[in-house]
């Protein structure tokens, strides 16, 4: 507590109680029929190794399949239970941001994904590649 160090303890605190509340759950249905089996299927999938590599997971199947749901939904879950986050972000849309906009609608997702995950008001990329790099650096 001498020398500052209360003063760094409290501002961590401070930090993580923020990050806490300003977190804004996905907009997910209220009884949606069985996606709490499904999100926990996921959840154990996830979980089944324990050593801290990075893990990807792929949701696919026919349009009105709920896929936006339960991506939402193991989000929130994740979010509210690992508060260990610095940053999160939920890229919505994707195919729909690129067809409409081409190289531009990429760009502007990466930049979005920075923008959110690292808490900073502004981030320009000027190409794809130059994002994906950013990306790998600041995000490992």
């Amino acid at each position: 507590m001498k020398n500052g160090y209360e003063s760094k303890f409290i501002e961590a605190i401070t930090k993580d109680v923020l990050g806490v509340l300003n977190f804004m759950p996905m907009n997910v249905a209220k009884h949606p029929v069985g996606i709490n089996s499904r999100v926990q299927d996921i959840l154990d999938l996830l979980q089944a190794q324990t050593n801290d590599s990075v893990r990807m997971i792929g949701i696919f199947g026919m349009g009105g399949a709920e896929k936006s749901t339960l991506a939402k939904a193991i989000y929130n879950h994740l979010i509210m239970s690992c508060h260990g986050f610095e940053g999160s972000c939920f890229v919505a849309n994707i195919r729909q941001e690129v067809s409409n906009k081409g190289h531009n609608g990429l760009v502007g997702l990466q930049e979005m994904l920075l923008r959110k995950t690292l808490k900073r008001k502004s981030f320009e990329i000027d190409n794809i590649d130059e994002g994906i790099s950013l990306i790998k650096t600041r995000l490992q």
